[in-house]
Parts: C-alpha cells; structure tokens; sequence
C-alpha cells in the first residue's frame, strides 16, 4: 500500500481524478480529521524560565 492510498484511506475518500471539487474534499477532510493544536506551544513557550522547556521558533519566522 502507497502513502497516496493509505492517507486517502485514513481521510476515509476514495482515490478520484484531480479537480478543485476534488481537492476542496481533500482539504475539508485532512481539517477535520487531524486535529491541530499550538496553544500548548504558546503557553510552553511564555513559562520557558519557569519550566525550562524549550519551543523552537521557525526560521521563517
């Protein structure tokens, strides 16, 4: 099984031709399904001297 088949799988969509309805499917489905979450980072990264926990920044940033 490829990577392509096992995310679209994990997304529970099936494997279609590529159209902008297509990737607006995609899009909803991967925000639904895998959570996102950087508050944790924010309050580690405010408490860094009183937990000693370093959040690395981005080099785009």
């Amino acid at each position: 099984m490829n990577w392509v088949t096992s995310y679209l799988q994990h997304l529970n969509l099936p494997a279609e031709p590529p159209s902008y309805a297509a990737l607006e499917r995609l899009c909803t489905a991967h925000l639904t399904t895998n959570a996102f979450e950087n508050i944790s980072k924010l309050y580690y990264f405010k408490r860094y001297e009183q937990t000693g926990w370093f959040i690395p920044r981005s080099m785009y940033l």
